[in-house]
Order: C-alpha cells, then sequence, then structure tokens
C-alpha cells in the first residue's frame, strides 16, 4: 500500500503558481529525496504536504484524502513536518521543546518517548535541561528531528536538514536518520542540498525544476544519469 500519494499536486502564494500538477508517491518505510535547485519549489511542495499552505490536486495518505486538513489535523494523522531553519523554540529547555511535539499525546505515552529520544539523541539527554538557544546547530536540529518525533508520526518531511551544519554534525544526523528508518520504518521525505549524504539513505529520487516534477529515479541508477549526476553530485 502506498503511505502517501498525491496527484496534480499545485500550490503557491497569492497568485503565484510555484509547484504544478506533482505526482509523488512514497511507500511504508520508503526514504525519497527531492532534489532541486533554489526557489524550484522544494520548500512549497513540503509545506503543501504538512497542510501548511493551501493547494489544488489530491493528497492521499494511505488512501484517504487529506487535501485541505489543517496542519494540525494532518500532524494528527501522522505527517510531521521539520522546516527549513529548524524553529527550536529558543527560550524552552530541550525537555519543553519535546513536551510541545508530543502535546497532542496522552501523558504517559508522551513520558516514554521522551525518554526514548533523550536516549537515542544523547547530546540532547546531556542538555535536558538546558535551553534550546544556548545549543549549537547540530544539536538543534537533532532537537527538532526530536520534536518531530515525539508526536509518533507514518512520515516524516525535512526540509534541509543539514543546512548551516558543520559538515562532522551533518553526517552524525543522517547516521541517525538512517538508524531510524531501520529501526522503526519510519517514511522520510528528504529535501536536502548536501544530495550525497540524502541518497546514501534513500531508494529513490524525485528532481523539481521551476515547479514540475520530475518521474523517479532509483537511487542505483542516478549515477547513470550523467545531467542529474554534475547537478547535484557535482562530478565532472
Amino acid at each position: 500500500m502506498t503511505l502517501l500519494e498525491t496527484r496534480k499536486l499545485s500550490a503557491g502564494y497569492g497568485r503565484g503558481e510555484v509547484l504544478r500538477d506533482a505526482d509523488l508517491t512514497i511507500g511504508p518505510g520508503e526514504v525519497v529525496v527531492l532534489l532541486g535547485a533554489n526557489g524550484a519549489g522544494k520548500t512549497t511542495l513540503m509545506r503543501a504536504l504538512s497542510g501548511m499552505i493551501p493547494s489544488r490536486g489530491e493528497i492521499l495518505l494511505y488512501g484517504r484524502p487529506v487535501g485541505g486538513l489543517r496542519a494540525d489535523t494532518v500532524a494528527r494523522l501522522g505527517v510531521a513536518h521539520v522546516p527549513q531553519g529548524r524553529g527550536t523554540i529558543v527560550e524552552m529547555t530541550v525537555e519543553e521543546n519535546l513536551r510541545v511535539g508530543g502535546y497532542t499525546r496522552p501523558q504517559a505515552e508522551m513520558r516514554a518517548d521522551l525518554d526514548r529520544w533523550l536516549d537515542f539523541f544523547p547530546r540532547l539527554g546531556e542538555r535536558r535541561n538546558q535551553p534550546a538557544g544556548s545549543m549549537s546547530g547540530g544539536e538543534q536540529q537533532m532537537l527538532a528531528v526530536a520534536r518531530a518525533l515525539m508526536s509518533r508520526p507514518k512520515l516524516l518531511l525535512l526540509d534541509e536538514p543539514s543546512l548551516g551544519l558543520a559538515p562532522m554534525a551533518a553526517r552524525d544526523l543522517f547516521a541517525k536518520l538512517a538508524e531510524l528508518n531501520a529501526a522503526d520504518a519510519l517514511a522520510m521525505l528528504v529535501v536536502e542540498q548536501a544530495a550525497h549524504l540524502a541518497l546514501g539513505i534513500a531508494a529513490r529520487a524525485y528532481t523539481l525544476t521551476a515547479g514540475v516534477l520530475s518521474e523517479p529515479v532509483g537511487v542505483a541508477d542516478l549515477a547513470d544519469r550523467e545531467a542529474l549526476r554534475r547537478l547535484y553530485l557535482g562530478a565532472v
């Protein structure tokens, strides 16, 4: 069964249409990468999927139409969005940020998951009572991911998770994402300029050019596509 499917999905801002007629599928437990230049519409697609902006066309979650639902309703149905720029609440502690992520959950479940993610991300556990704003960029990005996981999503949307991170911090983050996918079969849609990191944990990739989504390409086949290799992997 398909976890997420879009049919002729279009979205934009005001009268400007940024995304046009996008057809995309993600299977349960699948990691899919979305590649494209700045301004191609990647963030717009993510926002449409999570209900943050209006859209036209169809968005189906396990075959159920979810297009047009409010963002909080989409989140309750199992779609968690980690936006570009992290969005941690810097005045609040690590634990308080995580509790915000689990606010819809029963208290007993939230406490159990709180302990799980503080253990899974040891640096967060060490800084449990520390204000989020006092942590490094890599630690704040891990906190943003952990906060999203507090809702027990079926699909995690990650918009430029390595943005602004040192190379080692970015590698550590993607190692954790790979571990999550293997342990929990958590599906992910990843927008990432550091394509080699994202493709290292993915099965398929789409490219987005001027609002138009391509047919998917298997990651194993990407190296055979010279134009894509040059654009996204820096090959010469």
